[in-house]
C-alpha cells in the first residue's frame, strides 16, 4: 500500500512538473497577445487622429492652394492610402508617405 501511495505521489509530482510550465507559458503568451493587441489599437488610434487632423491643416493653408497644388495632391493621396491600409506594413508605408508629403 505504501509503495502504491509513493508511486501515485511520484506520478502526480511528475505530471505537475510537466504541466505547470505549459500552463504558465500559455498564460504568458495570452498576456503578450493582449499587449500586442493593445499596442496595435493605440497605433490605429494615433493614425486615425493624425488622419483626422489633415482637414484642419488643409483648411488652414487653403489660401496657398495655387502655389502648393502638388503638396495637397501628395497629402490627399497619402491620407487615402493611410485610411485604406489593411495591415501594419501598409499602414507603416502610408504613414511614411504622409510624413514625407507633410515635410
Amino acid at each position: 500500500m505504501k509503495n502504491v501511495s509513493k508511486s501515485l505521489i511520484t506520478v502526480i509530482i511528475v505530471i505537475l512538473v510537466l504541466v505547470l510550465p505549459i500552463i504558465f507559458s500559455y498564460n504568458k503568451l495570452v498576456s503578450l497577445e493582449q499587449l500586442v493587441n493593445t499596442a496595435q489599437s493605440n497605433i490605429d488610434t494615433q493614425l486615425q487622429r493624425r488622419s483626422d487632423l489633415i482637414p484642419n491643416l488643409v483648411s488652414t493653408v487653403k489660401g496657398y492652394a495655387s502655389q502648393e497644388k502638388d503638396i495637397f495632391t501628395d497629402i490627399a493621396n497619402a491620407r487615402s492610402k493611410l485610411s485604406g491600409a489593411s495591415n501594419i506594413s501598409e499602414q507603416a508605408n502610408a504613414d511614411t508617405q504622409l510624413s514625407n508629403a507633410l515635410s
